[in-house]
C-alpha cells in the first residue's frame, strides 16, 4: 500500500483543542486504575497533543500507563 492510499484510508483530521479531552482522560484514568489495581501502577500520563491546551490535535486521547515490573497479568 502506498502512502497516498494509506492517507486516504486513514486520514489525519485535526481539530482545535477541546477542554472535554481533559475530562475524558480523567474518566479513562479511573477505569485503568480499577482494571490494573492502583498498587500495580507507577504512573499514568496524558500524553500526545490532546494533553496540551492551545494545540490542534487528532481527537484521540493518548494515555501512557507504567506498571511495576513484578505485576502479574492474567493469562
Amino acid at each position: 500500500m502506498t502512502d497516498e492510499e494509506r492517507y486516504k484510508l486513514f486520514p489525519v483530521i485535526l481539530s482545535e483543542y477541546k477542554p472535554i479531552w481533559k475530562k475524558r482522560y480523567s474518566k479513562e484514568k479511573g477505569v485503568i486504575e480499577q482494571a490494573i489495581n492502583l498498587h500495580n501502577i507507577i504512573r499514568i500520563s496524558h500524553i500526545g497533543s490532546t494533553g496540551r491546551a492551545r494545540t490542534d490535535s487528532q481527537a484521540t486521547i493518548d494515555i501512557l500507563v507504567e506498571i511495576k515490573e513484578d505485576t502479574i497479568t492474567p493469562g
